[in-house]
C-alpha cells in the first residue's frame, strides 16, 4: 500500500504489519525448532530478521539457538560416521536414533543413516566369514591339518583381529604344530643313530597324531628307509657271517690234512683272524688241533730219534726217549745186531694236554730175521725236553 514517507500513521502502520510479521516468523522457527526442522527454523529465522531488523534480540536468540542444535546435529552425525567406519555399528546407531529423534529432518541424516545400516551390513557379512574362517580353522585343528588351520585362523583375525576365539586356535595349531616337529625331529634324530626302535616309537606317536600330515609322511619314509639299511646290513652281516663259519670249518679241516704244514696253518689262522675279528668263537678249537698237529710232529720227530738211536746202539738216548724200562731195554738191545731194520711211523696221535696215545707201525728185521711190521700203543708225556714213551703195548 502506498503512503508517503513521511507520514506519521503510515509509519506508525508499517511499523506494525513488520512487528507481526516478524512475530508470525519468530513463532514459525520456534515450532519448527520444537518439531526439531533445523531448517524451517532457519528459514523463518531470517524471515523475520529481515522485516525486524539485524539487531532483533528474539531473532538473534533463535538464530543462535538453530545454530547451536545444528551443530549439534553435524557432531551426532559425525559421531555416527566414525562409529559405523570403525566397525563400532551399535555406538553408531545410537547416534543416527538420537539425531533422528532430535531432528527427522536435517540434512545428511538420511544420508548418514544409510552409510551405518551399509556398515552394519558389511560388519554382519564379515563377521559371519569370520565365524566361518574360525569354525573351518577349528575343524583344521581337529584333523591336525596345520596348514589350512593356520591360513583359515589367518583369515578370521584379518576380518576381526579381536577375535580371541581365533587367536586362542591360531596359538592351538602353532603349539601342535611344535610338538609334530619334535617328534619329527625324534625320528629324524633315531634314523640317524640307526636306532629302530627308537624311530619307530616317534613315528608312531606322530602318526597317531597326524596320520595325513606330509610331515608324518616324509617321517614315515625315513623309518622305512632306516628299516632297509638295517636289513640290508643284516643280510650282508650274515652272509659275511656265514662266510666266515665256512672258512673256520675249512681251516678246521684243513688242521687234518697232513700234507698242510704248521706253519702254512699259522699263517692261514693269522689272516683268518685278521678279517673275522680275534674274538671268533671257533679261535680256540682251531688253535687246540693246530697245537696238537705241533705236537703229532713233535712226536714224530722224537720217534725219528728213537729210530737213530736204537740203530746207533745209543742206549742212553733210547732209555731217555722210552721210560718204559722194558720197553726200553728191548729196542736197545736190538742195537748193533747184523742187518737191522727199525723205522717207527706214527698212524694215530690223540692228545689230552700234556699226555696223549699214539699207535706206532714199527718196521723191523734183522738178518736173521725176516722184516716185519709190528704195531704198538705209546702212552706219550710231555717232559720239557720233549715227549717220553711213558709206556709201550704192542698189539697181538
Amino acid at each position: 500500500m502506498a503512503t508517503h514517507a513521511d507520514d506519521p500513521v503510515s509509519v506508525s502502520l508499517s511499523k506494525a504489519i513488520d512487528q507481526s510479521e516478524g512475530g508470525t516468523s519468530l513463532n514459525r522457527a520456534r515450532a519448527a525448532l520444537q518439531i526439531g526442522d533445523l531448517s524451517a527454523a532457519a528459514m523463518h529465522v531470517e524471515a523475520a530478521r529481515a522485516v525486524l531488523g539485524a539487531g532483533s534480540t528474539e531473532a538473534i536468540d533463535l538464530a543462535q539457538e538453530v545454530e547451536r542444535r545444528s551443530n549439534h546435529m553435524r557432531a551426532l552425525l559425525a559421531e555416527a560416521k566414525t562409529h559405523a567406519t570403525a566397525g563400532r555399528i551399535a555406538e553408531a546407531q545410537i547416534a543416527v536414533t538420537k539425531a533422528r529423534t532430535e531432528s527427522p529432518s536435517f540434512a545428511n541424516l538420511a544420508e548418514t543413516e544409510a552409510l551405518v545400516q551399509r556398515e552394519a551390513d558389511r560388519l554382519a557379512q564379515g563377521l559371519a566369514a569370520r565365524d566361518a574362517a574360525r569354525a573351518a580353522g577349528e575343524q583344521a585343528l581337529a584333523a591336525v591339518d596345520l596348514d589350512r588351520a593356520d591360513s583359515s585362523f589367518a583369515e578370521a583375525l584379518r576380518i576381526d583381529p579381536t577375535d580371541s576365539a581365533a587367536l586362542s586356535g591360531q596359538r592351538a595349531a602353532a603349539a601342535k604344530r611344535t610338538s609334530l616337529n619334535e617328534l619329527a625331529v625324534k625320528v629324524a634324530e633315531a634314523s640317524k643313530a640307526e636306532d629302530l626302535v627308537a624311530a619307530r616309537a616317534a613315528l608312531e606317536a606322530l602318526t597317531t597324531q597326524a596320520p595325513k600330515l606330509s610331515l608324518t609322511a616324509n617321517a614315515k619314509k625315513q623309518v622305512a628307509a632306516l628299516a632297509d639299511r638295517l636289513a640290508a646290513a643284516k643280510a650282508a652281516d650274515e652272509a659275511k657271517e656265514a662266510q666266515r663259519t665256512a672258512a673256520a670249518a675249512a681251516l678246521l679241516e684243513r688242521t687234518q690234512d697232513m700234507k698242510v704244514s704248521v706253519d702254512q696253518l699259522d699263517h692261514e689262522l693269522a689272516d683268518f683272524l685278521v678279517e673275522a675279528g680275534a674274538a671268533r668263537p671257533e679261535r680256540a678249537a682251531i688253535e687246540t688241533e693246530i697245537d696238537n698237529r705241533r705236537q703229532r710232529d713233535a712226536v714224530i720227530a722224537r720217534l725219528k730219534q728213537l729210530d737213530a738211536a736204537v740203530l746207533a746202539s745209543k742206549r742212553d738216548i733210547v732209555t731217555s726217549i722210552v721210560t718204559d724200562s722194558e720197553l726200553a731195554t728191548s729196542f736197545a738191545d736190538l742195537g748193533g745186531q747184523d742187518g737191522l731194520v727199525f723205522v717207527s711211523k706214527l698212524t694215530e696221535f690223540k692228545r689230552q694236554g700234556d699226555h696223549a696215545k699214539a699207535v706206532i707201525h714199527l718196521r723191523t728185521a734183522l738178518t736173521s730175521f725176516p722184516e716185519t711190521t709190528l704195531t704198538y700203543t705209546y702212552d706219550l708225556v710231555r717232559k720239557p725236553d720233549g715227549w717220553v714213551v711213558a709206556a709201550g703195548h704192542r698189539a697181538e
